[in-house]
């Protein structure tokens, strides 16, 4: 309490509804808290006005903290797990082997679309295109321009995805855009319920271009009523980052031609953003003129393969990178585990009445820090360029350490 009560100000939330929120997903959510920096942040808010007394004094309370439970875990204890997706035949040999041998599901069906094939357009060699920090926005800008022009007369729709909302917002605010920035629409996960429903429905109109957050790219159905826009070519999708997992793409690239209409996609790249995924400017121009890349799979044969376009060069590299994360995130799994298996028998401890062991339990995870000893550890990470792909790996051994 102590501890939070000097920082709570350094961590992001939102005032709604008489509330603090924090942003999940594409929504802001009210019943999540961070220790007491969400209770001192009700305290602050109340002195500035814009919480109620009620609201702080609904809020103000002791946090005792009960176990940290595992998602990984909590579906092995349901009596039957069922879904469908659309992303399934995307999945990795890994995501494939933890489905199959921890979850115990061993058969797959696939369904075709009553709607028939599919009908994006999409062409690996022409609606793929990797630019320097100068040319970004222009080109994001000369693909919106090209895209809304339809077959026949009128125009189409677009949508535009971008990583962050800091992206988003420095691409809305550049020069690039400023000419038709009045009429461009952005879609970010702040925007209240109601904005989001007006938004998505306009953002099939003709002529319409709306500027949105990667999250908005799985679930949200931007449906289009609109006949000149279906004639005209549909949707057209622009995805401004390479997805680290296929199914993210496939679920963007889904955003339109759904349900038997038209619709297109293309790719506009920062070739700075790709360093990550161990993609080089010489990888790119090399394969440009015709000369491929030796890249090792991740399959079962583990043989390299020559990759002789530019969208297998992103596939095959996102693919190795995923395979170093999910190495790591399988071990952080394995140490949550842990974790859930204490809470687990706390719980079955609350139930059968066996109250010293309860109190002994509550005492260990609700320990404060040493009143005779003080220290301050100062973690600084390089998650630059090429090194980005082991950040997650570095979170998760420092939080291990502390």
């Amino acid at each position: 309490m102590l501890y939070d009560v000097n920082n709570f100000e350094s961590h992001d939330y939102h005032v709604a509804q008489d509330k603090i929120g924090y942003i999940e997903q594409d929504n802001v959510v009210f019943n999540v808290v961070y220790r007491y920096k969400t209770l001192f942040a009700y305290y602050l808010e109340n002195e500035k006005g814009k919480i109620s007394r009620k609201s702080l004094e609904e809020n103000v309370s002791v946090y005792i903290k009960c176990g940290s439970f595992s998602y990984a875990e909590i579906p092995l204890q349901f009596m039957y797990i069922m879904g469908v997706t659309g992303t399934l035949e995307t999945l990795s040999d890994p995501e494939k082997d933890v489905i199959q041998n921890v979850y115990k599901i061993v058969k797959n069906t696939y369904s075709p679309s009553v709607f028939g094939k599919n009908n994006l357009k999409f062409t690996e060699k022409d609606d793929i295109m990797i630019e320097t920090s100068d040319d970004y926005f222009n080109t994001i800008k000369r693909e919106i321009d090209a895209r809304l022009v339809g077959k026949a007369e009128g125009k189409r729709a677009v949508l535009i995805f971008f990583d962050s909302e800091k992206t988003l917002k420095e691409f809305y605010e550049s020069p690039a855009l400023l000419l038709i920035k009045e009429s461009v629409a952005k879609l970010t996960e702040e925007a209240s319920p109601e904005e989001k429903e007006i938004l998505i429905k306009r953002a099939t109109v003709p002529g319409q271009i709306t500027l949105l957050t990667r999250i908005f790219g799985r679930g949200t159905d931007f449906i289009c009523y609109d006949e000149s826009v279906v004639t005209n070519g549909g949707t057209h999708v622009i995805q401004t980052f390479l997805s680290e997992e296929t199914s993210e793409e496939v679920q963007i690239k889904g955003r339109t031609a759904r349900q038997g209409d038209f619709g297109s996609y293309s790719m506009v790249l920062l070739d700075r953003d790709l360093e990550k995924f161990h993609i080089t400017k010489e990888n790119i121009e090399d394969v440009k003129q015709g000369k491929g890349l030796l890249v090792t799979l991740w399959n079962a044969v583990m043989q390299p393969k020559k990759v002789d376009t530019i969208y297998g060069i992103l596939d095959a590299m996102r693919t190795d990178l995923f395979k170093t994360q999910y190495e790591t995130n399988r071990k952080h799994v394995e140490h949550a585990k842990e974790k859930h298996q204490v809470a687990q028998k706390f719980l079955s401890n609350l139930y059968s009445g066996d109250i010293n062991s309860v109190r002994k339990f509550l005492v260990e995870e609700n320990k404060g820090a040493d009143p005779n000893s003080e220290s301050r550890t100062v973690c600084l990470m390089d998650a630059t360029s090429s090194m980005v792909h082991l950040l997650n790996s570095c979170k998760n051994t420092v939080s291990t350490m502390f």
